[in-house]
């Protein structure tokens, strides 16, 4: 059996993806199995202070450039932000339905919008546009 503070011996560690966003955070040396954890020469070593402060140590924010730690800002892809806002749009066609009301001309039209971006006919779009104002009637 391997010794974890040998094959790991910074103990904190964090993965990135090919992009730099990191994907996993590993305290290797409290972990109960190690057995999913990459190679340590595969990840990149953190110190304890980085670790330990919520700055460095977050979901989103940070990255990893050049073999380090560094600000990053995170960009949802339209096409994604799209297929969430469809979460929207179907939560106000049940409220219409239930309230016996449809959608706004300027709704409907919102929504093909969103389901041509979210669907990727739409390619020129580089936001989506502005939810109206009334939706239903």
């Amino acid at each position: 059996m391997a010794d974890v503070k040998t094959d790991y011996p910074a103990r904190y560690y964090v993965q990135s993806d090919s992009t730099g966003y990191i994907t996993h955070w590993y305290d290797t040396w409290d972990m109960g199995n190690i057995e999913s954890v990459p190679p340590a020469a595969s990840l990149l070593a953190v110190t304890e202070d980085q670790w330990n402060d919520p700055t460095v140590h977050a979901a989103l924010g940070v990255g990893v450039k050049n073999g380090a730690i560094v600000a990053m800002t995170y960009v949802v892809p339209l096409a994604t932000q799209a297929k969430e806002e469809m979460s929207w749009i179907n939560q106000q066609a049940s409220l219409a339905s239930s309230m016996g009301e449809t959608f706004t001309d300027a709704m409907r039209s919102y929504v093909k919008a969103i389901q041509a971006i979210a669907n990727g006919s739409d390619t020129t779009s580089t936001a989506l546009p502005a939810r109206p104002d009334v939706i239903m009637v």
